[in-house]
C-alpha cells in the first residue's frame, strides 16, 4: 500500500499555482494533467459521498456546508500520485434526509442560490457548491460564475456568463477532454440546476458516466447498438438523448464523415444493407459492428487491425471515444429511458 505523507497543499495552490508545473509538456502533459483532475474529481466526489451518507439506507449525514477549492487538501505519495481530501469541518453538522440545517453557512462565490438568499444549508446546496468546484478544477481555475465582481448576480440568476445552463457548460468543459467534455457538462448542469431538488445526490453523480473508464464506456455504446429498434426508438435516441445534436457536430450532420475511410469500407463490405451517416442509431450499430466481442473485428485486413491497435490510435474503444465524443452519453440516456431491457429481452 502506498505510504502517503502530511496533506502539504490545497487545491486552490494546486490548480492556481503549482498546476503548470504538473501538467508537463505537449499532448501527454495535457492528457495526464486531464486524468489527474477526473481522478480528484471522483475523490472529491466520494469524500462527500461518506459525510452525506455512506449508503443509500441511511438517513443521517453530515452537511460540509464549505465546499470551496481552499478546503480541499492533497497529500502525496512517494510515487508523486496525489489524493484529495474534504478539510475544515468546522462548521459542518450532523443531518437527516427531512432536515436542513438552521443556520446557512458558506463562502461567497461557493454557495447555492437558496442558501446565499437566506435558506437552510442541505444536501442539495452542498452538491451545488461541489459542482462549482469540479468545474473550477476541470477548468483550471476557471469559475462557472465568472468573475468574482460578477458572481453575485449570476448566482440569483443562474445566467451562467457564457449563455444558459447545459449549453454554457458544454461549450465550455470541451477543454477538459475530448473524451469527456459532454459527459462532465451533463453531471455538472445537474448539480447547478437552480431548483434544489433537480440535483442529482453525490452518490448518484458517482453513478454518471464521467466517472466510467473507456471499456465501460464503450460496452455501453455497443449494448445499445445491439438492441433491435424501430422508428420509435430512433426518435427516442435523436431527440431525447441527444443524438441529434451529436450529428449536428458532424461534418454535413453525416457522423460517416469522421470515420477512417478504411475502416468504414471494410464494416460495410460485411453488411447487406448500408449504413445511413445521418442516423444516430446506425453510428451504433457501426460501433457495434466495429467491436471484437460481437462484430467484425476480427475479419478486418491484418494492416488495419494493426493500424486500430497502433500506440497512436489505442484501440477500437479509444479510436471511437475520440472520434465521436458525446456519444457514450447518448447511449447511456437511451439505458436510463429503460427501452433498452425491453428491446433486449424480445
Amino acid at each position: 500500500a502506498p505510504v502517503f505523507t502530511v496533506a502539504s497543499m490545497t487545491l486552490e495552490w494546486l490548480v492556481t499555482v503549482a498546476g503548470r508545473g504538473r501538467r508537463g509538456d505537449g499532448a501527454a502533459g495535457t492528457a495526464s494533467w486531464a486524468r489527474t483532475k477526473l481522478r480528484l474529481a471522483r475523490e472529491i466526489c466520494e469524500g462527500l459521498a461518506y459525510l452525506h451518507g455512506f449508503t443509500e439506507l441511511s438517513a443521517q449525514g453530515v452537511l460540509h456546508r464549505d465546499l470551496k477549492p481552499a478546503n480541499i487538501l492533497l497529500a502525496e505519495s512517494a510515487s508523486g500520485a496525489l489524493t484529495a481530501k474534504l478539510a475544515d469541518l468546522g462548521v459542518a453538522k450532523a443531518v437527516d434526509d427531512t432536515r436542513a440545517s438552521s443556520t446557512a453557512h458558506g463562502t461567497q462565490g461557493w454557495l447555492a442560490p437558496e442558501i446565499a438568499q437566506g435558506g437552510g444549508n442541505t444536501r442539495a446546496g452542498d452538491v451545488f457548491s461541489l459542482g462549482l468546484v469540479l468545474f473550477w478544477l476541470l477548468m483550471d481555475g476557471r469559475h462557472a460564475l465568472g468573475a468574482a465582481s460578477m458572481q453575485q448576480m449570476h448566482l440569483h440568476t443562474l445566467a451562467f456568463p457564457e449563455g444558459q445552463g447545459a449549453k454554457h457548460l458544454a461549450g465550455a468543459l470541451r477543454g477538459v477532454g475530448r473524451e469527456c467534455g459532454a459527459e462532465a457538462a451533463d453531471l455538472l448542469a445537474g448539480m447547478l440546476a437552480a431548483e434544489p431538488t433537480a440535483r442529482p445526490s453525490v452518490a448518484h453523480a458517482l453513478q454518471r458516466p464521467l466517472f466510467w473508464d473507456t471499456q465501460r464506456r464503450y460496452r455501453v455504446i455497443c449494448r445499445v447498438g445491439n438492441a433491435d429498434v424501430g422508428p420509435a426508438e430512433r426518435r427516442v435516441l435523436g431527440e431525447q438523448c441527444g443524438g441529434r445534436a451529436l450529428l449536428r457536430g458532424c461534418p454535413d450532420g453525416l457522423w460517416t464523415a469522421r470515420v477512417d475511410p478504411r475502416l468504414f469500407a471494410a464494416v460495410q463490405s460485411k453488411r447487406d444493407r448500408r449504413y445511413e451517416g445521418a442516423s444516430i442509431f446506425d453510428l451504433l450499430r457501426f460501433v457495434r459492428n466495429c467491436s471484437a466481442e460481437h462484430g467484425h473485428f476480427r475479419e478486418l485486413p491484418a494492416e488495419l487491425r494493426a493500424w486500430v491497435d497502433s500506440p497512436g490510435v489505442g484501440g477500437m474503444a479509444s479510436y471511437v471515444l475520440r472520434a465521436f465524443p458525446g456519444l457514450c452519453l447518448v447511449a447511456a440516456r437511451f439505458e436510463e429511458t429503460a427501452v433498452l431491457d425491453r428491446l433486449l429481452a424480445r
